[in-house]
């Protein structure tokens, strides 16, 4: 009995001991497991991480939209701006601040660049997140120039508005013309501002472009503006006319190679066309014979590449030419596609960016030209003061001889066969002025 009550009092005891051995092997074996977890869920959070900013340039003063995705559902994510050189000025806003996600695990933030700040022209923005989930985005500041007019003929003078420098520092203003002549130096304004007249070459350019550049000696910030010695057309209607996507600010063209017509259109926004299947369309329509019914036409048709707002580049087979039944005036009769060499010392026909073109990288369409500004009828253009501008060359002799460049049609997510044939699109003639838009039904 006294064993038995002894083996029965060393029960509980035995039972605490057995317990407390299997909570340890369970946690043994379960913080392992939990520690996996919250790794793989960290690496999940991390690698889903992203932030974006609404363009990849800013002025002085601006601000910087900033756009989080794939963070956990209300994280708290810390943010700051640093120049891509490591460089962090005080009082320059490069001090950490903090944003919440959302449900959905997305943020926006803003952060202005400071007119003081000179310790660099590129940035980086990081993003940290309370459960260890990171990314980073770049942009840089820039400046940007203005002209009194949109083009010019050849030895000209030309009014220029260079702003997005510190207030007081030197700026040296280039006109590339291939002769290299000495820059204007001046200093900026109290607004970082600079306005000076430049004469342009006497002789015409090649390439029908003459390109300013303005840079400032102290902050490294840089500009440059592409003027054409086009014959130019600019939209009488004003910006903002018409659905943006749709919607010209001006075109022009040059004469001055005799085998080549040259020709551009530039639209006012740069980021209408991010969806599935959106693009931008445009097209120059010829007749052969004098009857003023179109043989041909020839297209080109722009997208934002992978959805990129900042980002206009041509689709895959643009440009792309049409045979026509020379039974309409306004328009591509039965359009049948025209093949043409596209390559080698003299293709038929080329497209891309205009000559001189400085964005980046190459093939961006991208381009400072926007004659719309703030003080223009329903202005300022979209997207102010960039446009979309796609530059073609057609050689003459890929079109029967005596070809009149008749009128360009425009529309915005149309197939382009339907494009060339359709007479319910905005067309712009080049021998008379703008004409209202038809309307857009299809």
């Amino acid at each position: 009995m006294s064993r038995s009550s002894g083996m029965l009092k060393g029960t509980p005891a035995l039972l605490l001991v057995f317990l407390a051995l299997s909570l340890a092997v369970f946690a043994v074996f379960a913080k392992p497991a939990s520690s996996r977890q919250q790794s793989s869920l960290g690496e999940r959070a991390q690698a889903g991480a992203v932030i974006s900013t609404d363009r990849q340039v800013y002025l002085a003063g601006e601000t910087i939209n900033v756009f989080g995705s794939g963070f956990s559902p209300y994280e708290r994510v810390g943010l700051r701006v640093t120049h891509a050189n490591g460089n962090t000025e005080a009082n320059m806003g490069h001090e950490m601040w903090w944003a919440n996600a959302d449900l959905d695990g997305t943020f926006k933030a803003a952060w202005t660049m400071n007119s003081g700040d000179s310790a660099g022209t590129g940035f980086i923005i990081e993003a940290e997140g309370s459960s260890g989930s990171s990314t980073r985005a770049a942009f840089a500041r820039g400046a940007a120039i203005t002209t009194d007019r949109p083009s010019y003929d050849s030895g000209e003078k030309t009014w220029i508005t260079a702003r997005g420098f510190n207030p007081g520092e030197r700026v040296n203003i280039a006109v590339q013309d291939g002769r290299n002549r000495a820059p204007l130096n001046r200093l900026a304004d109290e607004n970082g501002q600079v306005r000076t007249e430049v004469e342009l070459p006497a002789e015409k350019q090649a390439a029908g472009f003459v390109t300013i550049q303005a840079t400032a000696t102290e902050s490294g910030v840089m500009s440059s503006l592409t003027i054409p010695s086009f014959f130019t057309v600019l939209d009488q209607q004003g910006a903002n006319d018409v659905p943006y996507q749709s919607d010209l600010t001006q075109m022009g063209r040059d004469d001055s190679d005799p085998s080549y017509y040259q020709i551009f259109w530039s639209w006012d926004s740069i980021d209408m066309w991010t969806g599935n299947g959106q693009t931008g369309d445009a097209c120059a329509l010829f007749d052969s014979d004098g009857d003023s019914n179109i043989n041909y036409a020839v297209c080109g048709q722009i997208i934002n590449l992978n959805g990129n707002p900042n980002l206009v580049v041509q689709t895959t087979g643009s440009p792309f030419a049409f045979l026509c039944n020379n039974k309409r005036p306004d328009r591509c009769g039965n359009p049948v596609p025209k093949g043409y060499v596209s390559s080698g010392a003299s293709p038929d026909i080329q497209a891309g960016p205009l000559p001189g073109s400085t964005a980046t990288p190459p093939g961006n369409l991208i381009t400072d030209t926007d004659p719309f500004g703030p003080t223009a009828p329903l202005g300022p253009g979209s997207n102010y003061p960039y446009d979309a501008t796609l530059y073609m060359k057609i050689k003459k002799a890929f079109l029967p001889p005596n070809s009149i460049f008749a009128a360009t049609i425009i529309r915005s997510t149309a197939s382009l066969p339907r494009l060339a044939a359709s007479s319910s699109l905005r067309r712009w003639p080049m021998q008379t002025r703008l004409q209202q838009p038809t309307s857009l039904s299809r």
